[in-house]
């Protein structure tokens, strides 16, 4: 799976989504995502499975919105793509950030299916 599949899947969704930096200005609730990491399996000089870790921060501002994270997970369900989800309160910028983690394997341009 591609990770612009992710992405079209949660725009189409409605979601306002940031690959990586989120302009100023940019309004309340947003998701940011990017790549963290590539734990790919090499050897002799081949990558044999790709996998691109990723995270996915839904961002809301003061009061936390339960449907629109049943929203998101919705449509990360309908990927079938697993996840872990963490969240943080940040009273300096007045925002909850939820955090997920993804892995999508198949890589960024590969079009395996997950």
């Amino acid at each position: 799976m591609e990770i612009k599949t992710v992405y079209d899947a949660l725009t189409d969704a409605g979601f306002n989504v940031f690959y990586g930096v989120v302009p100023k200005g940019t309004r309340c609730p947003f998701c940011v995502f990017r790549e963290v990491e590539h734990p790919n399996i090499i050897a002799d000089n081949t990558t044999y499975f790709k996998t691109t870790e990723c995270e996915l921060t839904l961002v809301e501002s003061q009061a936390h919105d339960f449907e629109l994270q049943a929203s998101l997970e919705g449509v990360l369900d309908g990927l079938e793509l697993p996840y872990t989800m963490s969240e943080a309160w940040l009273p300096e910028e007045n925002v909850i950030e939820t955090y997920y983690s993804i892995a999508v394997y198949g890589g960024i341009t590969s079009t395996e299916e997950s």
